[in-house]
């Protein structure tokens, strides 16, 4: 349980190539790697992601956090804000849309990516897509994330402002999203196993990170 004791999730596959093609995707100037080789390049090695539905579809509830004050202050999230969600303890459900659901259908303009195009089957059939739900929910309010992996969309956040947003599988149980605001960028690694998942914020224009530890609920 995460809640009492420091486990942190590592997924099964490659650690060094896994964390390799996030920072090469996190990174929108980088021409070439320490191996010589350029973004593309190693973009096109990777591999199309099957995820783990075993592990990325639950629901989770929060149960402690890692530096998550300062990441929101890094944000410029108010005082008085910042201690209504330090102070919530979200409970998140990921569920999986299939295509000919209506759920599919809801109001969402995305594109695919070109700069993701490695990680989904551009070719798939249509009875194969699917969409991912994530419904974040405190004392507060309801959150719903939809968004079919691979595919660029534009929202309209709470604080207001606009964001354009990526989520693409780099390992089997490890959903990251990428997040570009006028004022800031994020990158988001969720990271599941059979106990629950660990939740990775990043400040790209400050460093500064944060971790949001989720038990599964059975």
């Amino acid at each position: 349980m995460y809640g009492n004791n420091n486990h942190s999730i590592t997924p099964g596959d490659d650690i060094s190539s896994l964390w390799l093609t996030i920072q090469v995707l996190e990174n929108e100037t980088m021409t070439d790697d320490q191996h010589g080789e350029t973004k593309k390049e190693v973009l096109q090695k990777v591999k199309k992601i099957d995820p783990d539905w075993s592990l990325v579809l639950g629901k989770f509830k929060h149960v402690r956090d890692e530096n998550f004050e300062a990441f929101l202050i890094s944000v410029g999230v108010p005082y008085f804000l910042r201690g209504l969600i330090s102070g919530s303890t979200p409970t998140v459900v990921v569920e999986r849309i299939p295509y000919d659901d209506y759920y599919y259908d809801h109001d969402i303009k995305h594109y695919l990516d070109d700069e993701y195009m490695d990680f989904v089957d551009v070719e798939a059939k249509e009875t194969e897509a699917y969409q991912i739900m994530i419904t974040s929910s405190t004392f507060l309010s309801s959150h719903v994330e939809q968004f079919r992996p691979g595919y660029t969309f534009e929202k309209m956040d709470r604080d207001g402002t606009k964001s354009q947003n990526t989520y693409v599988f780099v390992a089997p149980s490890v959903l990251v999203q990428y997040k570009h605001k006028a004022a800031y960028s994020l990158s988001i690694i969720r990271v599941f196993d059979e106990e629950g998942s660990v939740t990775t914020i990043i400040n790209k224009n400050t460093g500064i990170q944060a971790k949001r530890f989720f038990d599964r609920v059975n």
